[in-house]
């Protein structure tokens, strides 16, 4: 029978609830919105924030939508003859 060492679980501890992991698996328990086998990542849908991965909300991604237009107008406008 072969032993196969333990190696460190290296949790992120900005994204895992604590530092031990699944025995099996390796995988960190993760917080919300967050994955990745450390729990290094941002789930799809969420971006970084104040060092979090935090939801995006429609309103959120329509604000931004309408900035970029606002902003691609307001250059049109100077460019136009």
């Amino acid at each position: 029978m072969t032993l196969i060492p333990c190696r460190p679980c290296d949790c992120n501890p900005e994204g895992s609830h604590h530092s031990v992991c699944d025995k099996a698996t390796g995988q960190c328990p993760c917080y919300p919105g967050i994955t990745g086998k450390q729990c290094d990542q941002c789930r799809a849908g969420y971006v970084v924030e104040r060092g979090r991965c935090r939801g995006r909300s429609l309103v959120t991604d329509e604000w931004h939508a309408l900035q970029s237009y606002v902003a691609w107008s307001d250059l049109l406008q100077i460019y136009q003859c």
